[in-house]
């Protein structure tokens, strides 16, 4: 019964905190590199600096606020995963790096549309499997690390980003995979009823069908 009522208010606690509106189109600050494509191309965190240095959105935004800060989270834990953990990571990172690597190469951006972007490539690539794990396998057999890897700090990131589809699927999802650390680090950050219903169910689709399939587990 706990843990439904702590999913149920999970499923309802969601603010969307960062709104960037329609913000101003930026032009390239610097040209597009072979080293940068590589860094994308190998998951390299470096990728977010040239991202940066490319499009400069600030230390608030997608680049340094959640794409570097997490990629570097996971590379400063990597030793902690399991074998096929690591693969995992590495595929996870590359898969957004890659995904991002055509935003880098844009002749415009906006650092609101950069922020989407970064956040449903993070959604995406959670749905692939590496190293031969499934996003679920991974946490299981990395539960541990996986609790570090999403701290208060981390938590709170995620949180600002205001992409209900991608935090439904990391708190939603991951408590389904037994990362309830996570999820209650969440509710304690703030997430509350009133204001999750409207930006998920706007969003619904394979979020509802998320829920449904997790409920229907319990």
């Amino acid at each position: 019964m706990k843990s439904k009522v702590l999913m149920l208010c999970l499923v309802a606690g969601v603010h969307s905190w960062s709104l960037w509106g329609d913000s101003s189109r930026i032009e390239p600050h610097e040209d597009v590199s072979q080293e940068c494509r590589q860094a994308a191309a190998h998951g390299d965190c470096e990728f977010y600096r040239c991202l940066e240095r490319r499009f400069p959105c600030g230390h608030d935004g997608y680049a340094l606020n959640i794409g570097l800060h997490f990629c570097t989270r996971a590379d400063e834990l990597h030793s902690q995963f399991t074998a096929q953990g690591k693969l995992f990571m590495n595929g996870s990172k590359t898969c957004v790096t890659s995904t991002l690597l055509p935003v880098y190469e844009s002749y415009s951006a906006r650092c609101g549309d950069i922020e989407e972007d970064g956040a449903n490539a993070m959604r995406s690539c959670s749905y692939n499997e590496y190293g031969g794990m499934s996003s679920c396998t991974f946490i299981r057999s990395n539960m541990d690390v996986y609790n570090q890897m999403l701290g208060v700090d981390e938590v709170s990131r995620l949180m600002g980003l205001g992409n209900a589809r991608l935090l439904a699927r990391i708190f939603v999802d991951g408590a389904r995979c037994g990362a309830t650390v996570a999820s209650e680090r969440f509710l304690l950050l703030g997430g509350t009823i009133n204001n999750f219903l409207g930006s998920v169910w706007e969003s619904a689709g394979d979020f509802a069908d998320g829920v449904s399939s997790w409920w229907g587990n319990l």
